[in-house]
Protein backbone atom coordinates (compact mmCIF):
# COMPACT_ATOMS: atom_id res chain seq x y z
CA UNK A 1 0.00 0.00 0.00
CA UNK A 2 1.53 3.00 -0.78
CA UNK A 3 1.76 5.67 1.77
CA UNK A 4 1.34 9.46 0.32
CA UNK A 5 2.71 10.75 3.74
CA UNK A 6 6.17 11.71 3.21
CA UNK A 7 8.18 10.76 6.04
CA UNK A 8 11.66 12.81 4.89
CA UNK A 9 13.17 14.43 7.85
CA UNK A 10 15.69 17.14 6.34
CA UNK A 11 18.80 17.75 8.55
CA UNK A 12 18.35 22.06 9.07
CA UNK A 13 20.72 23.61 8.07
CA UNK A 14 20.42 25.84 11.55
CA UNK A 15 21.51 23.12 13.70
CA UNK A 16 25.55 23.00 13.79
CA UNK A 17 27.56 20.10 14.47
CA UNK A 18 29.39 19.49 17.68
CA UNK A 19 32.38 17.48 18.54
CA UNK A 20 30.86 17.51 22.44
CA UNK A 21 29.25 13.73 23.09
CA UNK A 22 25.32 14.91 23.82
CA UNK A 23 24.44 15.56 27.36
CA UNK A 24 28.24 15.60 28.86
CA UNK A 25 30.22 18.06 30.57
CA UNK A 26 33.12 20.06 28.62
CA UNK A 27 36.09 19.40 30.49
CA UNK A 28 37.73 22.21 32.42
CA UNK A 29 41.29 23.04 31.23
CA UNK A 30 43.69 21.36 33.29
CA UNK A 31 46.09 23.28 35.72
CA UNK A 32 47.52 20.83 37.80
CA UNK A 33 44.57 20.96 40.24
CA UNK A 34 42.82 17.99 41.03
CA UNK A 35 39.81 17.63 38.51
CA UNK A 36 36.51 19.43 39.26
CA UNK A 37 38.27 21.74 41.83
CA UNK A 38 39.00 25.76 41.44
CA UNK A 39 42.27 27.43 42.21
CA UNK A 40 40.91 27.87 45.82
CA UNK A 41 40.05 24.43 46.39
CA UNK A 42 36.49 24.58 46.39
CA UNK A 43 34.51 22.48 44.49
CA UNK A 44 34.01 23.78 40.55
CA UNK A 45 31.08 24.04 38.88
CA UNK A 46 31.15 21.75 35.77
CA UNK A 47 30.74 23.70 32.15
CA UNK A 48 27.66 22.19 30.74
CA UNK A 49 27.18 22.68 26.85
CA UNK A 50 23.85 23.25 25.57
CA UNK A 51 22.48 22.60 21.86
CA UNK A 52 19.58 24.26 20.11
CA UNK A 53 16.27 22.00 19.50
CA UNK A 54 14.35 22.43 16.47
CA UNK A 55 11.88 20.60 14.39
CA UNK A 56 11.19 20.44 10.77
CA UNK A 57 7.46 18.85 10.61
CA UNK A 58 4.62 20.95 9.11
CA UNK A 59 1.02 21.02 9.49
CA UNK A 60 0.27 19.92 6.27
CA UNK A 61 2.10 16.86 5.99
CA UNK A 62 1.05 15.60 10.08
CA UNK A 63 -2.25 15.98 8.51
CA UNK A 64 -1.94 13.95 5.96
CA UNK A 65 -0.50 10.89 8.12
CA UNK A 66 -3.22 11.43 10.69
CA UNK A 67 -5.78 11.43 8.04
CA UNK A 68 -4.35 8.20 6.59
CA UNK A 69 -4.23 6.91 10.17
CA UNK A 70 -7.74 7.84 11.01
CA UNK A 71 -9.33 6.11 7.98
CA UNK A 72 -7.47 2.89 8.35
CA UNK A 73 -7.80 2.42 11.71
CA UNK A 74 -12.19 3.08 11.50
CA UNK A 75 -11.85 0.87 8.33
CA UNK A 76 -10.04 -1.99 10.58
CA UNK A 77 -12.14 -1.64 13.40
CA UNK A 78 -9.38 -0.56 15.58
CA UNK A 79 -6.47 -3.33 14.88
CA UNK A 80 -4.56 -0.37 12.57
CA UNK A 81 -4.56 1.64 15.68
CA UNK A 82 -1.12 0.36 17.49
CA UNK A 83 0.62 0.99 13.70
CA UNK A 84 -0.97 4.24 13.81
CA UNK A 85 0.26 5.57 17.58
CA UNK A 86 3.89 4.06 15.95
CA UNK A 87 3.77 6.16 12.40
CA UNK A 88 2.70 9.79 14.54
CA UNK A 89 5.56 9.37 17.47
CA UNK A 90 7.79 8.47 13.82
CA UNK A 91 6.95 11.70 12.62
CA UNK A 92 7.47 13.48 15.75
CA UNK A 93 10.39 12.17 16.56
CA UNK A 94 11.96 12.21 13.17
CA UNK A 95 11.58 15.83 12.94
CA UNK A 96 12.71 16.31 16.12
CA UNK A 97 16.39 17.45 15.89
CA UNK A 98 19.12 18.01 18.95
CA UNK A 99 23.02 18.75 18.12
CA UNK A 100 22.57 18.03 14.44
CA UNK A 101 20.83 14.43 14.58
CA UNK A 102 17.16 13.56 15.22
CA UNK A 103 15.58 11.15 17.12
CA UNK A 104 14.00 7.69 16.37
CA UNK A 105 11.13 5.21 17.58
CA UNK A 106 11.88 1.66 16.84
CA UNK A 107 8.81 0.29 18.48
CA UNK A 108 7.54 -3.01 16.77
CA UNK A 109 3.18 -1.91 16.63
CA UNK A 110 2.72 -6.23 16.70
CA UNK A 111 3.73 -5.90 20.35
CA UNK A 112 1.41 -2.83 21.11
CA UNK A 113 -1.35 -5.05 19.42
CA UNK A 114 -0.98 -7.68 21.52
CA UNK A 115 -1.29 -5.57 24.70
CA UNK A 116 -4.34 -3.47 23.19
CA UNK A 117 -6.15 -6.48 22.54
CA UNK A 118 -5.71 -7.57 26.11
CA UNK A 119 -6.84 -4.63 27.45
CA UNK A 120 -9.81 -4.33 25.14
CA UNK A 121 -10.73 -7.95 26.22
CA UNK A 122 -10.53 -7.32 30.00
CA UNK A 123 -12.43 -4.39 29.44
CA UNK A 124 -15.19 -5.95 27.53
CA UNK A 125 -15.39 -8.70 29.93
CA UNK A 126 -15.87 -5.81 32.28
CA UNK A 127 -18.79 -4.59 30.46
CA UNK A 128 -20.09 -7.89 30.09
CA UNK A 129 -20.46 -9.27 33.69
CA UNK A 130 -21.03 -5.52 35.16
CA UNK A 131 -24.21 -5.73 33.64
CA UNK A 132 -25.06 -9.19 34.69
CA UNK A 133 -26.56 -10.22 38.62
CA UNK A 134 -25.12 -13.42 39.10
CA UNK A 135 -21.83 -11.94 37.51
CA UNK A 136 -21.37 -8.87 38.86
CA UNK A 137 -18.34 -10.42 41.11
CA UNK A 138 -16.30 -10.52 37.98
CA UNK A 139 -16.44 -7.04 37.37
CA UNK A 140 -15.43 -6.53 40.80
CA UNK A 141 -12.51 -8.77 40.50
CA UNK A 142 -11.48 -7.73 37.13
CA UNK A 143 -11.88 -3.86 38.37
CA UNK A 144 -9.58 -4.80 41.55
CA UNK A 145 -6.76 -6.58 39.32
CA UNK A 146 -6.60 -3.52 37.01
CA UNK A 147 -5.91 -1.12 39.70
CA UNK A 148 -3.41 -3.69 41.44
CA UNK A 149 -1.49 -3.60 37.61
CA UNK A 150 -1.65 -0.07 37.34
CA UNK A 151 1.17 1.55 38.49
CA UNK A 152 3.17 -1.94 37.48
CA UNK A 153 1.85 -1.14 33.39
CA UNK A 154 2.19 2.56 33.76
CA UNK A 155 6.34 1.43 34.89
CA UNK A 156 6.27 -0.54 31.75
CA UNK A 157 4.78 1.55 29.72
CA UNK A 158 7.56 4.13 30.29
CA UNK A 159 10.12 1.53 30.10
CA UNK A 160 8.97 0.72 26.62
CA UNK A 161 9.10 4.14 25.22
CA UNK A 162 12.43 4.84 26.68
CA UNK A 163 14.27 1.52 25.29
CA UNK A 164 12.63 2.41 21.55
CA UNK A 165 13.59 6.13 21.73
CA UNK A 166 16.73 6.22 20.07
CA UNK A 167 18.93 9.84 19.27
CA UNK A 168 22.96 8.91 18.03
CA UNK A 169 22.60 5.36 17.78
CA UNK A 170 22.20 5.28 21.23
CA UNK A 171 18.55 4.08 22.92
CA UNK A 172 16.88 5.73 26.26
CA UNK A 173 16.83 3.77 29.55
CA UNK A 174 14.15 4.15 32.26
CA UNK A 175 15.55 3.19 35.76
CA UNK A 176 12.50 3.38 38.00
CA UNK A 177 11.56 1.03 40.00
CA UNK A 178 7.92 -0.84 40.20
CA UNK A 179 7.80 -0.07 43.94
CA UNK A 180 8.04 3.40 43.58
CA UNK A 181 5.57 3.25 40.97
CA UNK A 182 3.33 1.81 43.29
CA UNK A 183 4.06 4.28 46.03
CA UNK A 184 3.32 7.35 43.29
CA UNK A 185 0.11 5.83 42.28
CA UNK A 186 -1.06 3.81 45.09
CA UNK A 187 -0.34 7.16 47.16
CA UNK A 188 -2.05 9.42 44.63
CA UNK A 189 -4.68 7.15 44.10
CA UNK A 190 -5.17 6.87 48.21
CA UNK A 191 -4.79 10.90 49.07
CA UNK A 192 -7.57 11.19 46.12
CA UNK A 193 -10.13 8.78 47.50
CA UNK A 194 -9.35 9.79 50.89
CA UNK A 195 -10.32 13.69 50.23
CA UNK A 196 -13.36 12.79 47.76
CA UNK A 197 -14.83 11.21 50.91
CA UNK A 198 -13.71 13.76 53.28
CA UNK A 199 -15.76 16.60 50.97
CA UNK A 200 -18.51 14.43 50.36
CA UNK A 201 -18.83 14.52 54.29
CA UNK A 202 -18.24 17.98 54.91
CA UNK A 203 -21.24 18.43 52.14
CA UNK A 204 -23.21 15.16 53.22
CA UNK A 205 -23.82 14.43 49.62
CA UNK A 206 -21.31 12.52 47.06
CA UNK A 207 -23.62 13.83 44.35
CA UNK A 208 -21.28 16.71 43.46
CA UNK A 209 -18.02 14.49 43.92
CA UNK A 210 -18.57 12.42 42.13
CA UNK A 211 -20.65 14.18 39.09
Amino acid sequence: MSDPVSLSKDRPAAVPDSGTPLGRHAAAPATGLHAGHAADGTQAAPVVTTYPVSFTGSAGEYFRLWIVNAALTVVTLGLYLPWARVRNRQYFYGHTWVDGHNFEYRADPRRLLRSYLLVGALFLAYVLTSESESLGWVSVLIALLFLGLYPWLVAQSMRFQAVNTVHRGLRFHFDGRVRDAYVAYGAANVAAAVSGVWRCRGRGSCSAATS
